[in-house]
């Protein structure tokens, strides 16, 4: 099995091909690691989309406290959404008088039912958190949103991680992932270098290309499928076999 490690600010594939073994020395001068969540440490059977079991689970709730059609219960969950800041789901339930710990409770019944939680990245989060390395999540999804998904992986509280120091959002930086901008203002919060930074997503655009062209030449991408073997870009099949030889 093989990882791709670019050297920081470098071109093209030629010499970056490292075996699992000799991964932990190319860790070296790494302080900081930035996690993808959505594909790297949690999965959705029920797919990813603008409107989803966010407001639907929301605005079933809704509903059944008012006793309206879900149709009118989701347009009232939605315009909600849109006068909150980062359009939070959880402020939206306060501002529609559904109470919050009922909210989180029923969200949780349908992580459980529906989230894939890949257990090899919650080992390496723990792993590298008690190794001294700093994580922080690097996602195009809203920051509640994200801490919700990593709760249901038993990585955070519902806003707050003992693993990660920080969330960088689209909304946090102004740009999504696909954008370099996006890992300009990560490091630029996180006072980390380029070469301070290794980047472990599922994404070859978002995770490989886009923080390689914000000069941060260290990633790793997961693919569990493993009929999708030779694409460019696919490195590992569990992330663990990054560090198991270490």
């Amino acid at each position: 099995m093989e990882i791709h490690l670019s050297p920081p600010g470098g071109h093209g594939d030629d010499g970056g091909r490292l075996t699992a073994m000799q991964f932990v020395s190319g860790l070296q001068g790494v302080k900081a690691v930035a996690f993808d969540i959505d594909g790297t440490i949690a999965s959705s059977t029920l797919g990813y989309a603008d409107v989803g079991y966010f407001e639907y689970v929301l605005a079933a709730l809704l509903s059944r406290i008012n006793s309206i059609a879900l149709g009118e219960a989701l347009e009232q969950t939605l315009s909600a959404e849109r006068q909150e800041l980062d359009r939070d789901p959880f402020r939206a339930a306060r501002a529609l008088d559904v109470p919050l710990a009922l909210y989180r409770r029923e969200l949780a019944e349908v992580q459980r039912r529906h989230l894939v939680i890949h257990s090899d990245a919650v080992r390496l989060v723990r792993f590298l958190k008690a190794r001294g390395y700093a994580l922080v999540v690097a996602t195009n999804n809203t920051e509640s949103r994200a801490w919700a998904v990593l709760r249901a992986a038993g990585l955070s509280g519902w806003a707050a991680s003992r693993y990660f120091d920080a969330v960088y959002t689209s909304g946090r930086t102004g740009c999504r992932k696909s954008d370099p901008a996006f890992y300009r203002a990560l490091m630029a919060d996180s006072g980390f270098k380029a070469r301070e930074l290794l980047v472990v997503g599922d994404s070859v655009k978002d995770d490989r290309l886009s923080p390689r062209a914000a000069g941060i030449g260290r990633s790793v991408i997961v693919n569990r499928d493993k009929r999708a073997g030779g694409q460019a870009g696919i490195m590992v099949r569990d992330l663990m076999a990054i560090v198991k030889h270490g």
